[in-house]
């Protein structure tokens, strides 16, 4: 290009191009690994940091309430973030409340099959403690099943305040858009749960339809077998399966779940809030942890007692995941396909 044109009007040099080139490949290598590797890792390190921290601020209870409640937890895998600090808060918050605490990470599936069989390891550590805790003098009464995917958010939620009070009472589960949630239930020590589950895991393991995996094994389980219906009892979702802290505005809620795409999200926020709480309750404690000094103990108390006077035992309003059809109501209708 002849020299004497004007700068905006020459050509850029060859290099530049190149140059550019690398500069936004740079850019979009950095941008990559800063959103899928250092921003998560970061994440990780914050909820990990805080939940040692609330461990710290939680002291232990004196006494086991009544009823007397087990904590139970299984990862089938080597714990990441979120399972750690799911160890750590569940751990921290059992104590505190009087309870038995197991995170249970036996291999009852092989680590090399297929993941839906992997995800079975839950109901199989849930046979191998139901049957453990039957087996003792005073073992507990009541099983919390919290995949390790929750995290407390609120330590002055009382589990054992939220178990229903009917004697036929077996397990109780909550439901969101997709039906029942098996990913956090209430369980009694029973023989009768024990059947429950003993069927789940042959339902799956005989490849019924339906049973596609351990979720979709406990809604057949419950569709196909009106006596064992007969003791699930609805709990409201947010009490033990709230999504979001926002769902506080609901009523009481112990922890939160990171289900699915919500692994994504940083869940230290949650356990944040679970420390502003342990820190009050402390400072109310007088030498204790203070947590049932706190309003949400009784609050947590009400609402119970006020959703079990009115909630009958069935599955009659739940709705359960079927993989290949879709959502099912207690029937075996399809109310939304997939």
């Amino acid at each position: 290009m002849p020299p004497g044109l004007p700068f905006h009007q020459r050509a850029p040099p060859r290099r530049l191009f190149p140059r550019l080139l690398g500069a936004g490949a740079l850019l979009a290598l950095t941008v990559f690994a800063w959103t899928s590797w250092l921003l998560p890792a970061l994440h990780a390190r914050a909820g990990v940091r805080a939940a040692h921290e609330l461990a710290g601020l939680l002291l232990p209870a004196k006494a086991a309430p009544s009823p007397r409640l087990l904590v139970l937890q299984h990862t089938h895998r080597p714990q990441g973030g979120l399972e750690t600090a799911s160890r750590l808060t569940h751990a921290a918050y059992a104590a505190a409340l009087g309870y038995a605490y197991e995170m249970d990470t036996r291999e009852y599936v092989p680590r090399r099959a297929p993941k839906a069989e992997r995800m079975m390891n839950k109901a199989h550590s849930l046979l191998h403690y139901l049957e453990a805790e039957l087996s003792k003098p005073r073992g507990a009464e009541w099983i919390l099943w919290s995949d390790a995917d929750t995290v407390i958010a609120d330590p002055a939620v009382p589990a054992h305040a939220l178990v229903p009070p009917h004697r036929g009472a077996m397990y109780c589960a909550a439901q969101d858009h997709n039906g029942m949630n098996a990913g956090v239930m209430l369980l009694r020590v029973h023989v009768t749960t024990v059947r429950a589950v003993r069927t789940v895991i042959r339902l799956f393991e005989s490849r019924a339809r339906g049973a596609h995996t351990d979720q979709s094994a406990w809604g057949l389980m419950l569709r196909s077998d009106p006596g064992l219906a007969a003791g699930f009892y609805e709990m409201p979702k947010h009490w033990l399966n709230a999504y979001w802290l926002e769902d506080m505005a609901d009523g009481p809620v112990l922890q939160i779940h990171h289900v699915n795409w919500l692994k994504e999200l940083p869940f230290a926020p949650a356990i944040r809030h679970a420390v502003g709480v342990a820190r009050e309750a402390r400072a109310r404690g007088g030498g204790g942890n203070g947590l049932h000094l706190m309003p949400q103990w009784r609050v947590a108390q009400d609402a119970a007692k006020e959703w079990w006077a009115k909630t009958p035992g069935g599955i009659a309003s739940m709705r359960f995941l079927d993989e290949e059809l879709g959502v099912l109501d207690a029937n075996g209708t399809v109310v939304e396909k997939k």
